[in-house]
């Protein structure tokens, strides 16, 4: 899993650079920030267009447009829970909501619609209060260091597992309960030794430079951020992203 979101990562990375080596010429005066803007406003499509453009003959365009779209999304999402900044989680579900319909995942898309149910009309003010700013733990005491909740209790229940596991022919109903309740105090200790351990024996990451290279260069090559009519992936066809053809009147569930 994490060598998928690595070379997501990569792949991300290089379709922002090869769109702000577009946008950019040798006259272009521009800070970061307004590239930023200007690449967000060319490239990233959040919503059906009231009007047609040369694009939409593009699929090669589209696709690009696309994977740039939807990553950000995804880089967002994972940035403002690592800063449990709870109003732009949910801003981020909304988004989410419309991508899961379109893409038939149904279950992800009651489970988005259900937060925005809960939101805005269910709950309470406390309990709304705690749905937006409850949905990550800080274990290292960190700044931008928040996990989401729910993962937390995966490695809680993963570490209980391994415990009862270790009991083997010992294991009684009355030893599941201890262990039970004592894994929040055995996972800290863990984790400390984990931390210590590691620091001793840092592994060095693998570079990821010659991959986003060879992806750049070929998104360079191919001008994927440049409209040409007709030009379409035959694995991918495409002639509108995800968001811009999600339906807001008339999709149900």
């Amino acid at each position: 899993m994490k060598a998928a979101e690595d070379f997501l990562l990569v792949v991300l990375h290089a379709h922002i650079v090869a769109a702000g080596k577009t946008l950019l010429t040798a006259d272009t005066d521009m800070t970061v920030t307004e590239l930023s803007n200007l690449i967000v406003s060319r490239f990233v499509k959040l919503w059906k267009s009231n009007h047609e453009t040369n694009s939409s003959m593009d699929g090669v365009f589209i696709y690009a447009s696309s994977i740039l779209t939807l990553g950000l999304l995804w880089m967002g999402f994972h940035d403002a829970t690592k800063e449990s900044d709870g109003e732009r989680l949910l801003t981020y579900w909304k988004f989410f909501l419309s991508i899961f319909r379109k893409t038939g995942r149904k279950n992800y898309s009651i489970e988005a619609l259900n937060i925005q149910l809960q939101r805005n009309y269910l709950l309470s003010d406390r309990e709304v209060a705690q749905l937006i700013w409850s949905r990550g733990i800080n274990t290292r005491g960190q700044q931008g260091c928040n996990i989401p909740a729910d993962l937390f209790m995966e490695h809680l229940n993963r570490r209980l597992k391994s415990i009862i596991k270790h009991k083997g022919s010992n294991v009684q109903p009355s030893s599941i309960k201890r262990a039970a309740r004592s894994i929040g105090t055995v996972h800290q200790v863990c984790q400390m030794f984990e931390s210590q351990l590691s620091h001793n024996n840092r592994h060095p990451y693998l570079s990821f430079e010659k991959d986003f290279r060879l992806i750049l260069d070929t998104l360079l090559e191919e001008d994927v951020f440049l409209t040409k009519p007709n030009r379409c992936h035959v694995t991918f066809p495409m002639d509108k992203g995800i968001l811009e053809t999600f339906d807001t009147k008339n999709s149900k569930l």
